[in-house]
């Protein structure tokens, strides 16, 4: 188990153990790893990834964004998630990704069986999530998932 605090624009990545990564001021990456990990991005504008096992992960102030790779990620949940931040769901097909209002929370499944919940949001509030694959950003889908929802990839 890793337990860190990190200044401006640090790079952390934990172990296989249940990790807490808080990533305060700066522009941080921070990577979860194996297990259930606790994982803030803090002030700046973060890159934060849960890694395999499901976890908490925190955005904080900034424009975040969250990686989504599907063979990393297990039941996640994340907090702190505002109009500024960003769903990156990696190597996925948009066909394959759904988001519904599930009570104060919103379900994102991937067709993977994996799944992200953010907590005390709404769809229309979602902002952007974006499907990120090789054949670079091509806007596919706008509308009712939110207000500035987009899935972009190929198809």
């Amino acid at each position: 188990m890793i337990s860190g605090f990190g200044a401006a624009g640090d790079d952390f990545s934990g172990d296989g153990g249940s990790d807490n990564l808080h990533g305060l001021g700066g522009d941080d990456l921070l990577y979860g790893g194996a297990d259930a990990d606790r994982v803030s991005g803090g002030l700046g504008d973060g890159t934060i990834i849960g890694g395999p096992g499901g976890g908490t992960l925190s955005g904080g102030l900034g424009a975040d964004d969250f990686p989504c790779n599907p063979q990393e990620i297990g039941i996640d949940q994340i907090t702190f998630y505002d109009a500024d931040d960003r769903l990156l769901f990696v190597g996925i097909a948009p066909a394959r990704v759904n988001a519904e209002q599930q009570g104060d929370d919103v379900k994102v499944a991937i067709g993977t069986g994996a799944q992200i919940l953010v907590l005390g949001t709404v769809l229309d509030d979602l902002g952007r999530a974006f499907c990120l694959t090789k054949g670079g950003p091509k806007l596919i889908f706008s509308g009712r998932l939110a207000k500035n929802l987009l899935l972009a990839g190929f198809v």
